[in-house]
């Protein structure tokens, strides 16, 4: 059982890694995905295919795997007019993070057509988003999670849903998705479907793409410190009442669109960069590591088990907590404590798809064994062909043998269907014994048959029995056989003249012979038709019939055995194609010899010439006739001619019937060969030659083997393949528990077909198996083998089919594989080695294994001895080393992960700082590439790009190396407008440093923000003055000015409890302009002037109101620059702000550097402005 999860894959690390779930899902006996479990791939790669583009070399099942469309969507399009609209000024909640006008200068046009990927620039993924969700009700990726989660739903969960989101840092489209879809989901899920969302990110570092061609470049481990440094910010609960803005619309607030994150997106964040000590993951590519393991952890991670009670992961950050605190570290609670993880597995499993289908493909290779009995085979194990002398029931006796005895037998019977039988002829025993008496060598067979009569041949083929249709036939045969010339035409009729005699015995005979003997053909003499040859064909017809009945059920006696109906399968059907082909060549044989002795016999009648000598005698007595037809002797000259036609007639029936005893033998020799020929087809589809079902399943056989083998390629997982295990899984199921082959070719049967094509009918076998699911005859067909494949298997999986309710994985290890448990524990412990390198004393690791076990004692002693060893190889303990009772009984897995790993601590983290201070501005192809883009590029939010804006100026300004600033001081950049006015409040008095008299009698220091009285034109006269706190009030130390900032920009509103005093910007901007100008007027008082000697000279060349002007501009550049000053002492670590001369904390020096530099921008502005007045 799976809980009910969304899975989100972006850009191409993330689609491959959804294609690796997905087939360990389908993994499932039903090969069905569960269906709370939805998978969801976004990439700005239009084709899935090129987004999870791979080497292909090594086609595991994972790369074999297709997402559906509806899982895998591509989010893009051309974003050009979109940019230049930013670039115009429009939509400003993207301008403030988007650098339009960078792009349209240095990028190709091809580049804005989001079509094959983001460029590797991360805020071009984050555009796509944008986008996208421009208008929701046309957005696909909001579309897309509301369907997701309301099939969850669907399911009957409504509570909390697990989301796993993958993606990479290598490229744009992942790195830049990651955050907004990880708040999207949250949202969508919070507003329209009220669902808790349980979120684990996974973040495949640079690293993991050592082995792709061109290795880990540098602007990837540029991208990766960016990714990583905006992340920390959603790694804890917002801790301030406005939250953090994430707008995708210009306007509006609140729901999915325009809101704040208040808590933390991520409840954990594994790092993933495949640097394992024991087990790396760089040395392959990341299709057949990083992502298998990503893979592999979250279909562990969805496991439900067995037993009732709280999921293991639902309380593993409690547990790491807890077990923190027990260190000896100081933590917080969940919501409050940063979760960047690290995590490792490795899974031991039983591929019972595999397995049962090479069982099932072993056994329908022995069952052909059996049923063909090949007699060669080829070196690749292809049979050649088959014995002739395997038949199981008459071992040792070749099929030929069989022939004569068929032919001569008195009857064929059915050994399958009872009381059916066929009736033999004597004219078939009369074949046989012709045939076996004739030899070229010994013409004594050919003078019997030249010399035989019409008669004898008439007395073979008369049918024996007694039915009306053979009793009316053999009487219209008897009447043709019977007839004699003399009885229709008699030679003499009372009074009739000579000449009338003459022409009535010459019609009559013509008459007679045509009828009877049929038309004759002038040019060839031979003669067609006629009621003799017909009569003789009705006898032929039976003939036939009963040798196509006999052959039928000889055939199907053969095929399909049951000589003894209590011999197994493997007797009735062994050996038995290649035997029956065997004997239909004796049958052809013979029936061949006999048309030999019969075309010798009608040679041997024309080298006697007895039909010229008839035909002479007539002739000459006909010519005797017509010369003297009368006379004292004119009617024995008419007996002597019919007598002479009657003997002319008689050798034309000889003729005839031996034309027609040609005939028949011809057809049923035509009959016989398409019976062999059909065998011959048989046994070429089932065994003989490289496209036949037995090399299918020898090669079938083979695939899966190697199959087996390329997914022991992956690193973090182990097919088992154990050829003592699979020899002990045959021999139990097909041997002990089941008469395999006896069982299998139970089901297999050969039929015998009548086939109409066009006019001609067509007599064929064809085998046909019963299906074990419809328990329904399917039949073969010559032209399917992948259906002839599936019908052949059907019966061969039945027999394996216990082996998923009896067999586990567990039974295997333990009986088997490791019957010592400390042996599998340190196996894990090696190979489930966390795919991080990091570090840090807070590290808390935990082990969970899954797997599936029952009642039996010792099953429980066993994983809790794997348990123990895991404890002590990995010190994880208690609770955080677990056993989870597993839903698949085929997978061991164990997920390792390390929690509370300090950012800082991660290699990847530390190696990618140099790169991405050294940061060109170059893209990993930068082919087309116009221009630099800056440093700014890398990030995705406002505070960032701001950040870098600061951090790039330090070496110039401040004479110090680069540095990144600290995280509380960028988030307080995100809007620069609010951070200005506070920057500017402090440095004009207006936000100052304040002591009150505390509780217990000391002083208590806070930041305060003093607004003066403010006039108005009402009658009400003057705004009172207005104090708020921005920060507590603190004995004993100065006050957090990076508080008072947070204050500032996110609560916004008086820190007291008891008060309610929201900050008033539009009146902070009205006191900064009379605090401004009360300065000034101040400076003006105490003699302060233009202290350039050059511009003094130039500006009192200007008219009065402008020379005004620019001094006012000269003296706030000199008061900011003299404020600026003071802030190099804290950047120098001299004092603090407020002027404690004291080392100041990093944090402060961080803050004194953003105030500095937002000062810089004041006073730039302000020199512009001097500038355009100098300019007149």
């Amino acid at each position: 059982m799976y809980r009910p999860a969304l899975i989100i894959g972006l850009g191409g690390t993330g689609v491959l890694t959804l294609r690796h779930l997905k087939a360990q899902l389908l993994a499932s006996k039903e090969r069905k995905l569960p269906p709370q479990v939805k998978l969801l791939a976004l990439d700005t790669v239009k084709e899935e295919k090129e987004s999870a583009e791979t080497s292909g070399k090594m086609q595991i099942a994972a790369l074999r795997t297709e997402l559906d469309p509806g899982e895998y969507f591509w989010i893009g399009g051309d974003v050009y007019d979109f940019v230049r609209q930013i670039d115009r000024g429009e939509h400003p909640h993207i301008g403030s993070w988007f650098q339009a006008q960078p792009y349209l200068q240095s990028l190709p046009r091809a580049a804005f057509t989001l079509e094959r990927g983001a460029g590797q620039l991360r805020q071009f993924g984050r555009l796509a988003i944008f986008y996208d969700v421009q208008a929701p009700a046309r957005s696909a990726i909001y579309n897309l999670l509301n369907r997701a989660l309301n099939d969850i739903r669907g399911t009957g969960f409504f509570q909390t849903v697990d989301v796993f989101l993958v993606a990479s840092v290598a490229g744009g489209t992942g790195a830049g998705m990651f955050v907004d879809m990880a708040y999207l989901v949250r949202q969508v899920a919070k507003v329209d479907h009220q669902l808790g969302i349980r979120l684990r990110g996974f973040l495949v570092l640079p690293e993991a793409f050592s082995k792709i061609p061109g290795g880990v470049k540098p602007p990837m481990r540029a991208r990766a410190f960016a990714c990583m440094r905006e992340n920390q910010r959603f790694m804890v609960d917002f801790q301030y009442e406005h939250g953090y803005p994430m707008y995708y619309h210009d306007s509006g607030s609140g729901g999915v669109w325009r809101s704040t994150i208040k808590t933390k997106l991520f409840d954990f964040l594994y790092h993933v960069d495949g640097q394992s000590h024991r087990n790396p993951l760089t040395n392959v590519l990341p299709e057949y590591g990083i992502t298998a393991a990503i893979a592999d952890a979250i279909t562990a991670m969805l496991d439900r088990g067995n037993e009732e009670g709280e999921n293991v992961y639902d309380r593993h950050a409690s547990n790491v907590i807890k077990q923190a605190s027990e260190m000896g570290l100081s933590m917080g609670d969940e919501r409050s404590t940063s979760f960047d993880s690290a995590v490792g597995g490795y899974s031991l499993l039983l591929p019972m798809h595999q397995i049962t289908s090479w069982l099932a493909h072993r056994l329908a290779l022995e069952a052909l064994d059996t049923l063909l009995v090949p007699e060669q085979k080829d070196e690749d194990g292809y049979p050649i062909r088959l014995s002739a002398e395997a038949n199981a029931e008459f071992p040792g006796v070749r099929g030929r043998s069989d022939a004569p005895r068929f032919l001569q037998a008195n009857e064929i019977q059915s050994l399958r269907r009872e009381g059916e039988s066929v009736l033999n002829t004597p004219f078939w025993r009369e074949v046989e014994r012709v045939a076996a008496s004739y030899s070229e060598r010994d013409d004594s067979m050919v003078q019997e048959l030249s010399s035989r009569e019409a008669q004898e041949w008439e007395r073979h083929l008369d049918p024996p029995g007694s039915t009306s249709e053979i009793l009316t036939m053999r009487q219209r045969v008897q009447r043709e056989l019977e007839s004699r010339l003399e009885e229709e035409v008699p030679p003499n009729q009372r009074g009739e003249s000579a000449g009338s005699a003459l022409d009535r015995i010459l019609r009559g005979v013509e008459q007679y012979k045509g009828y009877h003997l049929g038309r004759e053909d002038t040019r060839t003499g031979q003669r067609v038709g006629g009621q003799y040859r017909e009569a003789l064909r009705e006898y032929s017809r039976i003939q036939q019939e009963r040798y196509r009945l006999m052959l039928q059920l000889e055939c199907e006696n053969i095929l399909n055995g049951g000589l003894n109906p209590d011999d197994p399968s493997s007797v009735h059907r062994g050996g038995k194609p290649g035997y029956l082909q065997d004997m239909l060549e004796g049958l052809e044989e013979i029936l061949g010899r006999f048309l030999k002795a019969m075309n010798a016999a009608q040679a041997a009648r024309e080298e006697r010439g007895e039909r010229q000598a008839a035909v002479s005698m007539a002739h000459t007595a006909r010519q005797t006739l017509e010369e003297k037809p009368g006379g004292l002797f004119g009617g024995r000259r008419r007996k002597a001619y019919l007598q002479a036609e009657q003997k002319l007639i008689n050798t034309e029936k000889t003729r005839i019937i031996e034309s027609v005893v040609r005939e028949l033998v011809n057809e049923m020799l035509e009959h016989t060969r398409q019976l062999r020929e059909s065998i011959q087809q048989w046994a070429a589809q089932l065994g003989i030659g490289y496209d036949s079902l037995y090399s299918y399943l020898l090669r079938g056989e083979r695939q899966i083997r190697d199959a087996i083998q390329a997914e022991n390629q992956v690193p973090v997982r182990e097919f088992v393949w154990d050829k003592d295990y699979l020899e002990y899984l045959y021999d139990k199921y097909a041997r002990q528990l089941h008469e395999g082959v006896d069982d299998f070719l139970a089901r297999f049967t050969w039929h015998y077909e009548q086939q109409h094509r066009g006019s001609k009918e067509v007599y064929a076998f064809r085998p046909a198996v019963s299906v074990p699911q419809e328990e329904e005859l399917e039949r073969m067909g010559l032209q399917n083998q992948e259906r002839n494949l599936e019908l052949l298997l059907a019966p061969a999986r039945r027999v394996f089919a216990d082996v998923w309710k009896q067999e586990s994985i567990l039974k295997y290890l333990k009986d088997r594989r490791f019957p010592d448990p400390n042996k599998l524990a340190d196996r894990l412990a090696e190979k489930a080695d966390i795919l991080l390198s990091a570090g840090g004393k807070s590290v808390v690791p935990a082990n969970y294994l899954h797997v599936a076990f029952g009642t039996d004692p010792s099953e429980r002693d066993y994983l809790e001895a794997v348990r123990r060893r895991l404890e002590n190889l990995t010190q994880a303990r208690g609770k955080l080393n677990d056993i989870v009772n597993s839903a698949n009984p085929f997978a061991f897995r164990i997920v390792h992960t390390m929690d509370l790993i300090p950012l800082e601590e991660i290699s990847a983290y530390r190696n990618a700082e140099p790169d991405y201070w050294a940061y060109s501005g170059d893209l990993d192809t930068p082919q087309q590439q116009r221009g630099k883009l800056g440093r700014e590029t890398l990030h995705l939010f406002p505070a960032e790009v701001n950040a870098t804006r600061m951090e790039d100026r330090i070496p110039s300004r401040l004479q110090m190396k680069p540095r990144a600033l600290h995280n509380d001081i960028v988030l307080q950049l995100e809007n620069m407008a609010d951070f200005k006015m506070f920057v500017l409040a402090y440095t004009y008095g207006l936000i100052h440093r304040a002591r009150q008299e505390g509780a217990s009698g000391g002083h208590e220091n806070f930041w305060m923000l003093d607004l003066p009285p403010e006039e108005t034109d009402s009658v009400r006269g003057q705004i009172p003055p207005l104090t708020l706190y921005l920060t507590r009030p603190v004995a004993g130390r100065f006050p957090d000015i990076v508080e008072a900032m947070k204050t500032w920009n996110y609560q916004r509103r008086d820190v007291r409890p008891d008060k309610n005093l929201p900050i008033p910007y539009d009146r902070v901007q009205k006191a900064l302009r009379t605090v401004k100008q009360r300065i000034l007027a101040e400076m003006e008082a105490e003699g302060a002037d233009i202290d350039d000697a050059v511009f003094r000279d130039r500006a009192s060349k200007m008219d009065e109101k402008h020379k005004q002007t620019f001094k006012r501009y000269w003296l706030e550049r000199s008061y900011l620059q003299q404020k600026q000053e003071e802030l190099r002492a804290v950047i120098r670590q001299e004092k603090t702000i407020g002027g404690r001369a004291e080392r100041p904390s990093l944090l402060e020096q961080d803050a004194a550097i953003a105030i500095f530099m937002t000062l810089d921008e004041e006073i730039e502005g302000l020199n512009m402005e001097m500038d355009d007045l100098l300019r007149g």
